[in-house]
């Protein structure tokens, strides 16, 4: 790398990059400080014979600045030639682009953001002539406390359109047809209050009002071009019973069983589904008013809503903690998929677990299965760390959903260890597995040695998966650094300095 010092507040770095056969890249990163903000870009231009472009690259830039009145001003660019140009080279390689510009302004109880969004999805077998990917959005919330009514209440207003570029024929899974260009606008207002009962029972009460307002547009003749208007109210009861006590050995044990029973109902038609097309249930919405991430549908129904919660605080420094749950519906009203949970009169269980030992060890689990125990999803993470060693594993199961995008079951593996032999000698090794496939993804290997003065690391990787714009391929790296001149190997910093 060449360091560009451009007067006091910029700088460029320009790093060629040296290789055999007929490819020449070269990476470039410009900053830029300013009085009220600073601006960061990240590119690259290579020349090569891989695809019917003899020039490809990329370029991703972001920034943030004050303008005044306690507004922030963000934007970000996300652009590259093709679709396989980054994991070809190595770059970050995101499979959905997100270019944007937005405001944003907090203060204690009220937070406004607006702003314009342009997507490029790389994902094999999408076309972004017929996904939404211009769209514009804003959101505005106020939070007080009613007079008389005391608690909390919540207004909030959204706003969101989109534009595809081309038009997209059929229904979702409803039979309601899909939309080419649509809007809506949201207001919710709602409104929660904790009261402590007799015996130390916590008895909460929360309603909220829900209003829509939906326009759609095909270029064709159909129906849905046309605007509707939606209502829903909702109301819920939610009982708590927290019970605490210190054992004799200075461990804390916190147990707590819930109940909520809520209702809502939608006044109007049904519209497109786009922001709630997939639903995640888990602990953090098990006695949420409405577990749609969107307003395109709303939970509807009497539902109850059980759970139990148990952790324990050793002295020594770990915990250990367990929740479980499920909802209880009267009907089976609302549209959730199968690959949700939640469909049904009756919900999967929820089962979440977590273990921390200290500052190094950290395992959470989270499973959604039903009576025979037939798992809908489970995902595991392990994170275990130390001075001289680093482990984080995770595993995940999907359970196949078309109705999600998913033909067939998901179930991966991934491993990223590491651990250092003395003070000189690391070793690394990742690991990703797809049992749907019964194949290897990704794997790779590296041997380092670190002194004060020189860094150096030997690797190997193979990509094993193959699409469109990609075939598998192995990468060999060799990489050496002179610590003392300023030049450092990514993530192998060290506290100490090369001296004479």
């Amino acid at each position: 790398p060449y360091f560009i010092r451009i007067g006091d507040h910029a700088d460029l770095t320009v790093t060629p990059w040296l290789g055999l056969g007929n490819s020449q890249t070269i990476e470039l990163r410009y900053r830029q400080a300013f009085r009220n903000g600073r601006i960061q870009a990240n590119g690259s231009v290579t020349w090569d014979e891989l695809t019917e472009d003899n020039v490809r690259g990329h370029v991703f830039a972001d920034g943030a600045f004050d303008i005044g009145n306690d507004i922030d001003l963000t934007f970000r660019i996300e652009s590259v030639t093709d679709d396989g140009y980054l994991t070809t080279y190595g770059f970050p390689d995101p499979d959905l682009l997100e270019s944007n510009i937005r405001i944003a302004r907090t203060e204690r109880d009220t937070h406004f953001d607006a702003g314009i969004t342009y997507f490029v999805s790389l994902r094999e077998g999408e076309s972004n002539d017929t996904l939404p990917t211009r769209m514009a959005d804003g959101r505005y919330m106020h939070r007080f406390v009613p007079d008389m009514l005391g608690g909390i209440a919540e207004l909030r207003f959204d706003a969101l359109g989109y534009v595809r570029p081309e038009d997209t024929p059929g229904n979702d899974a409803d039979g309601v047809p899909l939309a080419t260009d649509a809007a809506r606008l949201s207001a919710v207002l709602d409104w929660r209050r904790t009261e402590v009962v007799s015996g130390g029972l916590l008895l909460t009460f929360e309603t909220a009002l829900a209003g829509d307002l939906h326009a759609a547009r095909q270029d064709d003749e159909s129906t849905l071009n046309d605007t509707e208007g939606r209502i829903t109210p909702y109301g819920a009861v939610e009982l708590r019973y927290p019970l605490q006590r210190t054992g004799a050995d200075g461990a804390s044990h916190l147990l707590e069983p819930v109940i909520q029973i809520a209702w809502s109902e939608t006044y109007g038609d049904a519209v497109p589904v786009e922001d709630s097309a997939i639903v995640e249930f888990d602990e953090a919405n098990l006695f949420a008013l409405d577990r749609f991430p969107g307003s395109d549908r709303r939970e509807e129904g009497y539902r109850t809503s059980l759970g139990i919660g148990y952790t324990r605080i050793d002295p020594l420094g770990w915990s250990a903690g367990v929740t479980a749950g499920l909802v209880l519906r009267a009907d089976d009203l609302t549209p959730f998929t199968p690959g949700s949970g939640l469909d049904g009169r009756t919900s999967d269980w929820l089962g979440a677990t977590h273990l921390t030992l200290g500052d190094d060890v950290r395992v959470i689990n989270r499973a959604l299965f039903d009576s025979e125990l037939d798992f809908t999803s489970n995902e595991l993470a392990l994170n275990w760390q130390s001075p001289v060693h680093h482990v984080n594993t995770s595993y995940t199961f999907l359970e196949a959903d078309p109705d999600e995008g998913r033909d067939a079951n998901l179930s991966e593996w991934a491993l990223d260890a590491g651990y250092r032999f003395d003070n000189d000698w690391d070793a690394g090794v990742n690991w990703r597995y797809d049992f749907a496939a019964a194949e290897p993804t990704r794997a790779g290997l590296s041997l380092g040695y670190e002194t004060e003065c020189i860094d150096m690391e030997v690797s190997v990787s193979r990509r094993y998966t193959t699409s469109a714009s990609l075939e598998p391929a192995t990468e060999f790296g060799l990489t050496v650094s002179l610590n003392g001149f300023g030049a450092g190997g990514e993530g192998r910093s060290r506290a100490r300095t090369c001296r004479n």
